[in-house]
């Protein structure tokens, strides 16, 4: 990534911390592949994330590849049939979370440069794939493409209310919906898509 987009990833996950942090309902949240320009970027920047709460938060070398095995007798945190890889870029949407379940959020912010990359990432690693049910719920214009630390929320409201849309309608500002006159092409065409492309502001915890 450019690092204008390594700095925008970086407050992504400074604002997934706090989101889980402060809700009654948390994921153990891993930062994979925490390596190279990212890490630079914490250690630079960012130097309070070594005083997180490792509960809340854990940040690993490895890649999230290298955490995956077919059974329980490998030296691995995650077993490949609980894994769900979270893309745009699949028909199969997810009906519910449960409790059990690791989800693979794709922490890239590209402009767009990379298509179907998550998509690509869990054929590779023969993981299950599904999406978020955004077109049953809400109307966004453009690309139906969340930042990372949207879908992180999205996750953690669903868990609260049990619902999607509530869930929705909790985490995506209303500035980024598109009315009801704005849902042909020409019009969608010209509207910026709700994606990793976000500029996210430094967020203190």
């Amino acid at each position: 990534m450019m690092p204008k987009e390594v700095i925008s990833l970086s407050n992504q996950i400074t604002r997934c911390y706090s989101d889980n942090k402060k809700n009654n309902y948390n994921f153990e949240l891993i930062v994979s592949s925490f390596n190279n320009n990212l890490k630079e970027r914490f250690e630079k920047s960012l130097s309070d994330y070594t005083n997180w709460d490792k509960t809340g938060i854990q940040f690993t070398e490895s890649k999230m590849e290298d955490l995956i095995s077919d059974n329980d007798s490998n030296n691995t945190e995650y077993k490949r049939e609980d894994v769900i890889y979270l893309t745009a870029d699949t028909d199969e949407k997810i009906e519910e979370l449960k409790k059990g379940e690791t989800y693979i959020i794709g922490g890239i912010v590209d402009k767009g440069r990379y298509k179907n990359l998550c998509k690509d990432k869990a054929d590779k690693l023969n993981l299950k794939k599904r999406r978020l049910p955004i077109d049953e719920f809400i109307k966004l214009s453009g690309r139906k493409v969340l930042a990372t630390s949207h879908v992180v929320e999205l996750l953690i409201k669903w868990f609260e209310f049990k619902d999607w849309k509530k869930a929705f309608d909790e985490v995506i500002p209303q500035r980024k919906l598109a009315s009801e006159e704005e849902t042909t092409p020409e019009i969608e065409s010209k509207e910026k898509s709700i994606d990793a492309t976000t500029e996210e502001s430094t967020k203190e915890i």
